[in-house]
């Protein structure tokens, strides 16, 4: 073979390599990708149970329930930035 035909066919085996690699990277993204999805779908579904459990046992409907959660969410919000604020204070 001549040396041309050489170097071609080493540059075409060294892209080859390299979009293998490539290929395996991305492989290897889309699975850890699938992997935290299925981790949090299970924690999602897991929480759902875990409101319909306590929305069945407080006699409570859902959307009630989802709606005080998420004013106590609010409320301690604004407590630990006004704690976070008082804080700030007494330092200066």
């Amino acid at each position: 073979m001549k040396l041309k035909t050489l170097k071609i066919l080493k540059s075409e085996a060294l892209l080859w390599i390299f979009f293998k690699e490539k290929k395996m990277e991305n492989q290897e993204l889309e699975d850890a990708a699938a992997e935290i999805a299925d981790s949090i779908s299970q924690y999602l579904r897991s929480v759902a149970e875990h409101l319909c459990v306590i929305s069945q046992m407080s006699g409570t409907g859902l959307s009630d329930l989802l709606i005080d959660l998420a004013l106590l969410t609010r409320i301690a919000e604004q407590k630990k930035e006004n704690d976070d604020a008082a804080a700030s204070e007494k330092a200066i």
